[in-house]
């Protein structure tokens, strides 16, 4: 699966927090760019 259609299938299960949602795959695109784990931990609580 690409990374788009996993995100899309996140986003199906994940409707009742779209904004939380997109959040979350926007962080996770991003992994090997943080600084700390920390900020998608965050918002995995």
């Amino acid at each position: 699966m690409s990374f788009e259609e996993v995100a899309s299938k996140f986003r199906s299960l994940a409707g009742h927090a779209p904004d939380r949602a997109e959040r979350i795959i926007d962080t996770v695109d991003r992994l090997e760019e943080l600084e700390n784990i920390k900020e998608l931990s965050g918002l995995l609580v």
